[in-house]
């Protein structure tokens, strides 16, 4: 994937509003990166109106040699992104992700959306909230950067993402706060984005998954211990009560609040240790 920087030096006013509310826009150079046959056209623009001025937002299109306008509108939100760019991706990445987020009072949100750029410009799919450097290093980094792509053990790339899958928000259609959210590892298999899990998200103990945990084998299903938890409990969503449950249905450890706290928190160390499957609800026992 080849890529060309390019920089026009282009400012005027305009009449039309990003987003109908910014007023007359201050449009500044416009930042044209040239990748394959197809230019990234990224443009900041300054809302006037009283309400919003000193506020920028960002828009972007992509276009082909003859100009043609193969996307109109990229990013998180229509013409109104608080934030849009091209992504500096670790070597031997292949695609182009285009990163834009979107600051609200419920926190700030990102996105990243990546493309094919040969033999035609397609889209390969949305990463919806990768964690940022903050979530990623237990409040150690910006909000406003994201963690990124990175390699396992086998030279596949992975990101990690917060959702709201396995929680009870989802049930109550609501965006989960980060302390009650889950972690989605999606990597990349034949050019295409592929799920690999969810794991509960713990900010003071959060790590990559660089290499794929231990996994048990129940009824020709390989299961990791968070989806015993997601498989064996009515709420489905990572709450102490359904790891109470778990270690009682499967006596691991003592019958205590304070091992319910830490198994939650520590359950990785629990991997590979043998459990009684004996009075599941799948009604078969057995030893692993």
């Amino acid at each position: 994937m080849k890529k060309l920087l390019l920089l026009i030096l282009l400012t005027f006013f305009s009449s039309n509003s990003v987003g109908g509310v910014c007023g007359p826009i201050l449009t500044f150079p416009k930042v044209i990166t040239q990748i394959d046959s197809y230019r990234i056209i990224i443009t900041k623009h300054l809302c006037s109106a009283q309400a919003y001025v000193g506020m920028y937002y960002y828009s972007g299109q992509v276009v082909d040699k003859k100009n043609n306008i193969i996307v109109d509108s990229v990013g998180i939100s229509d013409g109104e992104n608080d934030w849009l760019s091209i992504v500096d991706t670790p070597e031997g990445f292949p695609f182009l992700i285009i990163h834009s987020y979107l600051q609200r009072t419920t926190g700030m949100h990102h996105q990243y959306d990546l493309y094919s750029t040969s033999p035609v410009f397609k889209k390969i799919g949305v990463i919806q909230s990768p964690l940022n450097k903050y979530q990623a290093n237990n409040r150690n980094g910006g909000e406003q950067e994201v963690d990124g792509f990175y390699k396992d053990s086998n030279g596949n790339f992975l990101i990690d993402r917060l959702t709201d899958e396995g929680t009870i928000f989802k049930n109550f259609g609501e965006a989960p706060p980060s302390w009650s959210s889950n972690v989605e590892t999606v990597k990349i298999v034949d050019g295409a984005l592929v799920s690999i899990g969810l794991r509960p998200y713990l900010i003071r103990n959060y790590q990559r998954l660089y290499s794929l945990p231990v996994i048990w084998k129940f009824n020709k299903k390989n299961l990791s211990i968070v989806r015993f938890v997601y498989e064996f409990n009515t709420w489905k969503w990572w709450s102490r009560d359904n790891f109470k449950k778990f270690s009682e249905r499967f006596k691991i450890g003592r019958y205590s609040f304070k091992f319910y706290t830490y198994f939650q928190q520590n359950f990785g160390k629990y991997f590979g240790r043998e459990i009684n499957l004996a009075g599941t609800r799948k009604g078969k026992e057995s030893v692993l």
